[in-house]
């Protein structure tokens, strides 16, 4: 108890007695009544009081509680009616020979109570009161380290309340984990799904994107290829125009005129001899005529020529719309 350090004191002999003066000194300033003469004639009553003082001071045992013994004490005796005023009695020496004990007095008795003796009972005052010294002299150290105590106990008392919190709500989450545990391996085996499906995603996207690239650059071929058919089907429009202007609007006709100009030759040719000038001229005028027929075959060649062009323009115009509408 917040007497031990006074009793191992009491213990090692250190008690030494005391001074009938520093007694009396002591115990008026306890508020024990005491004087040099009452401890000279030592009467029991007196001396038992200053021991009564003593003992509620230091162990908080008062006269009255000891004249109230329990009850179930009383009920151990076979006659309880005729131990009423004997057990306080008793219980008041048991609890004197126990703080005596405590502060070095170790052989404390009835005798010391009831026939008191001067050496014995300087003796006796003297443990108590050196024992109350010391106690007194430690009792604010003893005091902060209750304190201190009680804190360290409530802060332990706290934790363990809060262990016991943290446990059942460990054990509630363990619970709660082992339940959601299937739900958890199948969410996770749908993330594993969901991450494969993304890669192949990725892989396709990077595939689109190149198929894109290809197909933008495959685009700008093709609009190349689409301004430079419009820029040859202008030119071969520019260059039939050309053409046409230069043929003769009715090759038939002068194809018969060269027939009928053939016929004529051939009749002058038969009077060549009475007429060679006019088979000169005629014959002048067959070479012009034989000029000119090649000049329209010439020309019908090239007529022929630009209508496969033509064709082809109209061929390369119907490649650029299917083309537009591939890339569309």
């Amino acid at each position: 108890g917040k007497l031990k350090f006074a009793k191992s004191m009491a213990n090692k002999g250190l008690f030494p007695e005391l001074p009938l003066s520093d007694i009396v000194s002591v115990c008026n300033s306890l508020n024990i009544p005491l004087t040099e003469d009452d401890l000279r004639s030592l009467h029991p009553s007196t001396i038992r009081m200053v021991y009564e003082n003593f003992l509620e001071l230091l162990t908080g045992i008062s006269r009255d509680t000891l004249q109230q013994p329990e009850f179930n004490a009383l009920q151990c005796l076979s006659y309880p009616e005729l131990h009423e005023e004997s057990l306080p009695e008793f219980m008041f020496f048991r609890e004197l020979q126990k703080l005596l004990r405590d502060a070095g007095f170790r052989d404390f008795g009835w005798k010391d109570l009831q026939e008191p003796t001067s050496r014995r009972t300087v003796s006796c005052l003297s443990a108590i009161i050196n024992f109350t010294r010391f106690r007194d002299a430690f009792s604010p150290r003893y005091q902060s380290l209750v304190e201190q105590s009680e804190q360290y106990l409530e802060k332990r008392q706290n934790l363990q309340l809060e262990i016991q919190e943290k446990t059942v709500k460990l054990r509630t989450l363990q619970t709660q984990r082992e339940v959601e545990a299937p739900q958890v391996r199948r969410t996770e085996e749908e993330i594993a799904k969901l991450e494969a499906e993304i890669r192949v995603l990725h892989q396709h996207q990077t595939a689109l994107q190149n198929d894109l690239k290809k197909l933008k650059s495959t685009i700008t071929e093709t609009n190349e290829r689409i301004n430079n058919t419009k820029f040859a089907i202008v030119a071969a429009r520019q260059e039939n125009a050309t053409l046409k202007s230069q043929i003769i609007p009715t090759p038939d006709v002068l194809r018969k005129q060269i027939e009928d100009l053939k016929a004529q030759v051939e009749a002058e040719k038969e009077n060549i001899s009475n007429n060679t000038k006019k088979t000169l001229d005629l014959q002048a005028r067959y070479d012009l005529l034989g000029r000119m027929d090649k000049e329209v075959q010439k020309a019908t060649k090239l007529v022929e020529d630009a209508a496969i062009e033509i064709q082809k323009a109209k061929g390369s115009r119907k490649e650029v719309k299917e083309a537009k509408s591939r890339v569309a």
